[in-house]
């Protein structure tokens, strides 16, 4: 539904080990058939280790946030669906790998 991208200015050199969250929220407004969805995304990262500390000046830590308030996405209520957080990387320089730790899912009704 929503997509975010990090600029390359988050990181002062390639490899770098770095900690993220996302946080994902779907929100069901309709059920049924035709039922209505709204959602948001929020990103954070950064650097693991850094001599200059941690600071956007320094190129070494990143926020996103992204959501379709003023939209809806149709998705059908009626059947099982699929919820999945994904990430690419814009370069392959490097050996880039992702690894998620901690998921946590719970349905506020």
């Amino acid at each position: 539904m929503l997509n975010i991208t990090m600029g390359t200015t988050n990181w002062d050199a390639i490899s770098k080990a770095f900690t993220w969250r996302v946080t994902a929220r779907v929100i069901c407004l309709t059920t049924g058939a035709t039922g209505t969805w709204q959602n948001y995304l929020t990103v954070n990262l950064t650097e693991n280790s850094s001599s200059a500390g941690i600071a956007p000046g320094n190129d070494n830590t990143g926020t996103a946030f992204n959501c379709n308030a003023a939209a809806t996405y149709t998705v059908d209520t009626t059947s099982s669906q699929s919820f999945a957080i994904q990430a690419a990387w814009g370069a392959t320089t490097g050996s880039p790998t992702l690894t998620s730790r901690v998921a946590l899912f719970r349905r506020i009704a």
